[in-house]
């Protein structure tokens, strides 16, 4: 019978905060362009009529701005990350 030692790097528990925070990262950068790419292709398969009640026409304008924030807010977390590691680095404890 095999067991799991403790230090097994698969573990979910070995995950630092930090390798968890860039994963968000990234997957909120897969999670907007895939929202855009919807966005772009709803604007194309809904052009005409081109007024206010065209609600595939909307709500593809809707998605390429909700992709712009969702990018963004991925973007800052992992720069957030980033910065509190650089933080961690420089502190010297005598």
């Amino acid at each position: 019978m095999a067991t799991k030692s403790k230090g097994h790097s698969n573990s979910p528990r070995n995950h630092s905060p930090r390798h968890n925070t860039y994963a968000m990262s990234r997957a909120l950068t897969i999670v907007s362009w895939v929202i855009c790419a919807v966005g772009v292709f709803l604007i194309i398969f809904n052009l005409q009529p081109f007024n206010d009640n065209n609600m595939g026409l909307m709500g593809g304008i809707g998605c390429l701005v909700a992709a712009t924030f969702i990018y963004f807010i991925g973007k800052s977390f992992g720069s957030m990350q980033a910065r509190s590691d650089e933080g961690k680095d420089g502190i010297k404890e005598d």
